[in-house]
């Protein structure tokens, strides 16, 4: 995950932040390790929902984490669904 983050970041300096979200969205399986183990900036977080919404009804992809599921909401900086209309 972090070298994702990375390539994404380098790309954006360099111009070519579309041809290296292509690379990572195209894949029919891509395999997420290291996921949210460190906490994401507000622009990684774009970049991941980015990558997550181009992958979407098209491909699969597996997340590998240290943390349980409902840590995630925590590492992203928001509240589940379910607990924002309470």
């Amino acid at each position: 995950m972090p070298d994702l983050l990375m390539d994404l970041e380098i790309a954006r300096a360099e111009g070519n932040y579309r041809k290296v979200m292509a690379k990572y969205s195209n894949p029919m399986l891509l395999i997420l390790d290291e996921w949210m183990l460190l906490k994401p900036t507000d622009a990684e977080q774009k970049d991941i929902f980015e990558l997550l919404h181009r992958r979407r009804k098209k491909s699969s992809t597996i997340f590998c984490s240290q943390y349980c599921f409902e840590e995630w909401y925590d590492q992203l900086g928001v509240l589940p669904l379910e607990h924002e209309s309470q």
